[in-house]
């Protein structure tokens, strides 16, 4: 992500001087954004399968212990 972000800051101040194409902005600003996305959805699949880890083996990878389930019975 960090160099997608470079690259595009180049490309940016590249096409702003006028030695480079908007074509070439254009590709720098897609890497930039394919990048980020990426950058998310790695981020949201680690956490749901940190839960998911957590929930199954009922252990608080935190606090170093086994998480108490209350389990409540219909009245």
């Amino acid at each position: 992500m960090q160099t997608a972000q470079h690259r595009y800051e180049v490309a940016r101040h590249l096409y702003v001087s006028g030695n480079s194409t908007i074509l070439d902005l254009n590709s720098a600003i897609t890497a930039k954004d394919s990048a980020y996305r990426g950058y998310v959805s790695a981020l949201s699949r680690y956490w749901q399968l940190y839960y998911t880890i957590r929930s199954l083996t009922a252990y608080d990878f935190d606090n170093n212990e086994l998480i108490e389930q209350q389990v409540e019975y219909g009245r």
